[in-house]
């Protein structure tokens, strides 16, 4: 006899649908088998990660005097995480004035001059 499979969900033998039968031995070893090719399947294709990330972060603006101030930081963290500014400050390479990154009420970096 043809060997008995499950496809979508269904019972199939010579690619015939067949019906589910109360109480048959051969379906449920069947079942028994896809489920065991199942599990196997879920640990083989589990992944485990370990990675670290650098991103760099840029900023740059016009200082006062018009003098373009550039800023770049490497950090560990995601790309929209703009926490890596703040505290940290740059100065005019023209003028010498000194600025910080903060955040403003509407949650936008900008550079506040403290010099």
């Amino acid at each position: 006899m043809p060997e008995l499979i499950i496809k979508n969900g269904k019972f199939y033998r010579n690619g015939i649908e067949e019906g589910p039968e109360i109480g048959s031995v051969e379906q449920i070893n069947c079942l028994k088998e896809t489920n065991r090719k199942n599990e196997e399947a879920k640990k083989s294709i589990g992944v485990d990660t370990d990675y670290e990330c650098t991103t760099t972060g840029t900023a740059e603006f016009r200082c006062v005097c018009g003098e373009k101030v550039y800023y770049e930081v490497e950090f560990e963290g995601t790309p929209d995480d703009d926490d890596c500014f703040v505290g940290k400050a740059k100065t005019c390479r023209v003028c010498g004035r000194r600025y910080e990154f903060e955040f403003d009420a509407d949650y936008k970096l900008i550079a506040k001059m403290t010099k």
